[in-house]
């Protein structure tokens, strides 16, 4: 019980890690936005009717990506 009642470790963080941390956040939010902008595009070029297809034969590729990891690893 003693053990518990010394100091906590202190967390350091350096001027670095968090400018690094920072510029993948940023990044990472960039990117949500970009992909909405692209999907636009996506969408005036194949036309709605194509577009619906593309979720459908992503499910299928996922499904059998699932079910051969389920019959290799038991």
């Amino acid at each position: 019980m003693g053990s518990m009642m010394e100091q906590p470790n202190k967390l350091r963080i350096s001027g670095s890690l968090l400018a690094r941390n920072t510029l993948l956040n940023l990044i990472g939010q960039a990117v949500s936005p970009s992909v909405g902008v692209v999907t636009i595009f996506v969408v005036r070029g194949l036309g709605t009717e194509h577009l619906g297809l593309s979720p459908l034969c992503g499910t299928e590729t996922r499904f059998k990506t699932w079910s051969r990891s389920r019959v290799w690893t038991g």
